[in-house]
């Protein structure tokens, strides 16, 4: 696994994170599914 540094408008951070904890994952994973979701819906 690799890291990434990733900057997050001020009106995005918030919600992503409240979203993260509201279905009980880091925002981290919730990152990495919200790519991992758009990459597979980019190769359809």
């Amino acid at each position: 696994m690799s890291a990434l540094s990733l900057r997050l408008p001020n009106s995005l951070h918030p919600r992503a994170r409240e979203l993260a904890e509201r279905e009980g994952i880091s925002l981290n994973q919730f990152v990495s599914t919200a790519v991992a979701e758009k990459l597979s819906a980019a190769h359809h």
